[in-house]
């Protein structure tokens, strides 16, 4: 019978996502990355991602790997100081700021491209 697969982790932080897959690298869990939408364009392109991405594991692995990653993801039971609500609200801004300057990096340069053929179809 051939083993399940099973979703491990998802995040649009594809710093976290690398950190998970060399985890696993590291331990021999074999895995599978899947990128929502326009995803895997924006990473091949310019190296990260803001879509969603999910790290695929088979079933029979899926303990190990949590345990594995339990302190990367919850980092509140590494025995750290606890968040306050201001310093919460301080990562949220800054993540969305983040996202946006992604964006940014993935749209301007896809309009210049866009006029400059425009221009060129033009003259030609």
């Amino acid at each position: 019978m051939k083993n399940k697969e099973i979703e491990l982790y998802t995040s649009n932080d594809s710093i976290l996502i690398s950190q998970i897959c060399e985890i696993l690298k590291n331990n021999e869990i074999p895995y599978l990355v899947k990128t929502k939408g326009a995803g895997s364009y924006l990473n091949i392109t310019f190296g990260k991602t803001t879509e969603e991405t999910s790290i695929i594991i088979q079933q029979e692995n899926l303990e190990k790997a949590k345990n594995l990653i339990a302190n990367l993801i919850h980092p509140e039971n590494q025995g750290e100081e606890k968040l306050t609500e201001e310093e919460k609200e301080d990562i949220k801004k800054y993540n969305k700021l983040r996202r946006l300057g992604v964006i940014g990096f993935a749209i301007i340069p896809t309009l210049i491209l866009i006029i400059a053929i425009a221009i060129a179809i033009k003259l030609g």
